[in-house]
């Protein structure tokens, strides 16, 4: 009886793990400009990078927001981030002028990716930048 409690506890811990969402909990994207973007479940944000921290000293990425996300534009800007995450292709080791960084953050861990242009990487930015509107 004892053996079976313990198997029974051990099966519902790994349920309990394997049900939770497989989607990061948080996302930050920094683009080729440096502008932010922070997605969480329930809202997206930015912040523009200034004439002042530009390297030219000239670029502004405009105006601050934060707005509202439906679940389902949540889960669309999740799923593709996560589609970016998992391609083999399209990443940097390094930091170089025109690649950006997604970060991925959920409870457990932080990932970061160095993108490359690439067409999933323009549809991110679209999914992102529809919201500046």
């Amino acid at each position: 009886m004892k053996r079976t409690i313990q198997v029974v506890a051990v099966l519902g811990v790994f349920f309990f793990l394997n049900c939770t969402s497989s989607n990061p909990m948080k996302l930050v994207y920094s683009d080729q400009n440096n502008n932010v973007y922070v997605v969480s479940s329930d809202a997206l944000s930015y912040d523009p990078i200034t004439e002042r921290e530009s390297s030219s000293g000239v670029y502004s990425g405009g105006e601050a927001f934060r707005v509202s996300l439906e679940p389902s534009e949540y889960e669309e800007i999740m799923n593709l981030a996560q589609k970016i995450a998992n391609d083999p292709e399209g990443k940097s080791n390094k930091r170089e002028m025109l690649t950006s960084v997604l970060t991925l953050v959920d409870d457990r861990k932080e990932s970061a990716f160095i993108l490359k242009r690439s067409e999933m990487r323009t549809e991110l930015e679209s999914l992102l930048q529809k919201h500046k509107e």
